[in-house]
C-alpha cells in the first residue's frame, strides 16, 4: 500500500488542474471568427413560461441586437 504524502497530494492537484486548464488554453489561440460572420449570425432566444419578467428580457434582448425570438 502507498504511503499518501502533502508532497504527493499537492504533485497530484497540480497535474489534475493543469490538465482542466489545456482545452482553455487551446479555445484562447484559435483565431477570432471574422467580424462578418460574427455580426451575421444572430442569437436565437426561446422562452417558456415568461411573464412580465420575460417581456423586459425580450425587451432588452431587442435593444442588444443580434437576437431573433424563434419561441414564446
Amino acid at each position: 500500500m502507498k504511503t499518501h504524502s502533502r508532497r504527493r497530494f499537492l504533485g497530484t492537484a497540480a497535474l489534475g488542474a493543469a490538465a482542466l486548464s489545456l482545452p482553455r488554453a487551446k479555445a484562447a489561440l484559435a483565431p477570432a471568427p471574422d467580424a462578418a460572420s460574427a455580426t451575421a449570425r444572430k442569437l436565437k432566444l426561446g422562452l417558456i413560461g415568461c411573464g412580465g419578467y420575460g417581456l423586459a428580457d425580450v425587451r432588452a434582448a431587442f435593444k442588444a441586437g443580434g437576437v431573433e425570438v424563434v419561441a414564446l
